[in-house]
């Protein structure tokens, strides 16, 4: 939870609010204001954000009011912020529901997986998340459960 809530914000917000949106209305990119509204790049930049999400619909939306935060104020940070926000929150009402299984890692420790994700085909060839969960669902998990129900 904290990668996706620490780490994975700045870095798609700079590749997609500061470099993809301002490069589809110019390759030129630095020329162009981060408050500037651009309707092409604004829609495109908020559908390439969503479908490379599972949930792409959400991904969308989110993508758009993301966007509009760098429009209004002129910072990536803020966005940032709402981004980590949105993570973090999710990751929560993951925890809070208990949509969760525990998968084994490589390192020998247990993580959490939403439960709805395991066992979803990739709707994108960029869904190597969902991909992955498919590959721990199927060799890893067996042997956890193993592991687990043996401790016990």
């Amino acid at each position: 939870m904290a990668g996706s809530t620490l780490i994975v914000p700045p870095l798609e917000e700079v590749f997609y609010r500061s470099f993809l949106y301002r490069y589809i209305a110019k390759p030129d990119f630095l020329s162009v204001p981060l408050n500037q509204f651009l309707p092409l790049p604004f829609l495109a930049t908020a559908a390439v954000f969503g479908f490379s999400h599972n949930e792409w619909l959400a991904g969308i939306l989110c993508g758009a009011a993301y966007q509009g935060l760098v429009i209004r104020k002129n910072r990536l940070g803020d966005a940032m912020t709402a981004h980590a926000i949105t993570n973090f929150l999710l990751g929560l009402w993951v925890v809070w529901r208990g949509a969760c299984i525990l998968v084994n890692s490589r390192e020998g420790r247990c993580v959490a997986i939403p439960e709805f994700w395991v066992g979803k085909m990739p709707t994108l060839p960029s869904d190597y998340f969902t991909s992955m969960l498919i590959w721990l669902r199927s060799s890893v998990l067996p042997s956890c459960c193993a592991s687990l129900a043996s401790a016990s």
